[in-house]
């Protein structure tokens, strides 16, 4: 990533307090996404504003703080709002049309492609004041609200003093665009989650179907127990397809978590996770990395163990029950004959 973008990233206090709706930030989890923002605004024209204007800024995502990537926005109308946790969305879930259009966008503008490089090949020239970097990065998102938000924005044919460059760049992008299918969602899971059987035994199976690339870490977050393969050989990690079991020699619980990291894919959606139809829709312009978990549980129970020498025991008690049942009914009989 540029250092110009991470330091964009590093004015997360500004991006905040220009975007938010105030007040404190909600506390975030680690599988939370953050929205950071933070360089100076530029504005574009809008023909659905009648000679009106929308602010363009740059905007980035983070699980950590520490690995950003680039979004833009969906939608004209809602506002950004970096005080509330974000997650990743489907498509579906955006009502936005052309979004396969969008993706193409993406992989062929800035941050994919270097900015220069997207100046050259639309036969552009970078706004003297902006720089290369924040010319393409307001000409894409203007021709992302074009095709996702076709009822609040239109980008003029003459549009005002200062814009003709980014019309030229927005044409290009608009002009080349094409359908592009919707990325996939990388999950990790354990099928079933749940087992019961006997301490001392192993329980089982665990598959691990999965989209992410390479294995998830298996540990062991609760009990004294095991993690092993089908020979009984101790495991650590897993992958799709995988299987495992739980072994323990004593009763109850034992909890193991399966941990990656997985990327979340370019052109992928963000939304808030509280009442995400009520603010503004993000999709990712580089792909981002993301924790990701799964847990299996079995629950060992105590057994009473049969053998030879107990069976044996079993057998002569319950031989001596009925002889001695048989005794006092034999006694009964000859009290009744003697009265």
């Amino acid at each position: 990533m540029s250092r110009t973008l991470r330091a964009a990233a590093a004015l997360t206090i500004v991006g905040v307090l220009q975007l938010g709706t105030g007040g404190a930030a909600s506390a975030a989890e680690p599988t939370d996404i953050t929205i950071v923002a933070g360089s100076a605004p530029l504005l574009v024209s809008n023909a659905k504003k009648n000679g009106g204007a929308e602010r363009v800024e740059r905007i980035a995502a983070t699980f950590d703080r520490q690995n950003f990537s680039v979004v833009y926005c969906l939608n004209v109308t809602l506002r950004v709002d970096p005080s509330s946790p974000h997650a990743e969305s489907g498509w579906a879930d955006t009502g936005a049309p052309n979004l396969g259009k969008v993706l193409w966008i993406l992989n062929h503008s800035y941050p994919k492609v270097p900015a220069e490089t997207v100046l050259e090949a639309a036969h552009a020239e970078a706004l003297p004041v902006h720089g290369p970097i924040m010319t393409v990065y307001a000409a894409t998102q203007v021709a992302i609200w074009q095709l996702a938000d076709p009822e609040n924005f239109q980008y003029p044919d003459q549009p005002a003093s200062g814009d003709d460059r980014l019309k030229t760049i927005v044409d290009y992008l608009l002009n080349n665009a094409t359908e592009q299918a919707e990325p996939a969602f990388q999950q990790l899971s354990v099928t079933p989650a749940t087992h019961s059987g006997a301490s001392g035994t192993k329980v089982g199976p665990y598959r691990v179907p999965t989209t992410i690339a390479g294995q998830a870490e298996l540990r062991v977050i609760e009990g004294d127990g095991k993690i092993v393969d089908e020979q009984g050989g101790e495991l650590n990690r897993a992958g799709n397809g995988d299987v495992f079991y739980l072994t323990s020699n004593r009763t109850g619980v034992v909890r193991a978590s399966l941990e990656a990291k997985a990327t979340i894919p370019v052109g992928r959606t963000l939304a808030r996770k509280a009442n995400p139809g009520g603010s503004q829709r993000l999709i990712l312009a580089t792909e981002l990395a993301k924790p990701v978990s799964a847990q299996a549980e079995a629950r060992f129970e105590a057994t009473l163990p049969v053998t030879g020498a107990s069976i044996g025991v079993l057998l002569a008690v319950a031989a001596g029950s009925v002889a001695a049942g048989m005794a006092l009914i034999h006694l009964a009989r000859r009290r009744r004959m003697a009265v």
